[in-house]
């Protein structure tokens, strides 16, 4: 998957964070290693 983070991008994960109570950075570990 070609992932960007970006401002926007960090902003749904913090959302989709918050509404799961998930770990969404955790399961995006390997795209945040790359960055």
């Amino acid at each position: 998957m070609d992932l960007k983070f970006d401002t926007s991008t960090m902003q749904y994960i913090t959302l989709f964070e918050n509404l799961t109570k998930a770990r969404v950075k955790d399961c995006l570990g390997l795209e945040e290693k790359i960055v």
